[in-house]
């Protein structure tokens, strides 16, 4: 496993921020458009973090957990739901995420959730 963060999200402007955040802080980055191509990465290194958006096109977050699921990556891999949706703790409970960021998040929420599910993943 490596210390990478995988950000899985179809909006650039969201993974730009949180790519520039993660790596001020001393993380790697992974970014990923949708499903499909998130599962391209995980082809290539497994992360110490997901950070899944649901809804997506080509693949939505609900078919990629569960992709990974059957490739036995879960629980090796932690994995936090984004999500601007009201019931927010309920999907990540069904997707059994390690955690949940409802949009918007702050800053310190999102390097608390990072911190917590990836320790000693920053370099």
């Amino acid at each position: 496993m490596s210390g990478t963060i995988l950000v899985v999200d179809d909006d650039v402007g969201l993974q730009a921020m949180v790519q520039a955040i993660l790596e001020d802080e001393g993380y790697s980055v992974a970014l990923a458009s949708d499903g499909l191509d998130a599962l391209a990465v995980l082809e290539v290194e497994q992360p110490a973090l997901i950070l899944l958006d649901l809804n997506m096109p080509r693949m939505d977050g609900y078919a990629f957990a569960e992709e990974v699921r059957r490739r036995g990556l879960r629980p090796a891999i932690a994995l936090a739901v984004l999500t601007a949706d009201n019931s927010a703790r309920q999907k990540a409970r069904q997707l059994d995420a390690d955690g949940v960021l409802r949009k918007p998040f702050t800053l310190s929420e999102l390097l608390n959730m990072v911190a917590q599910l990836a320790p000693g993943a920053a370099l």
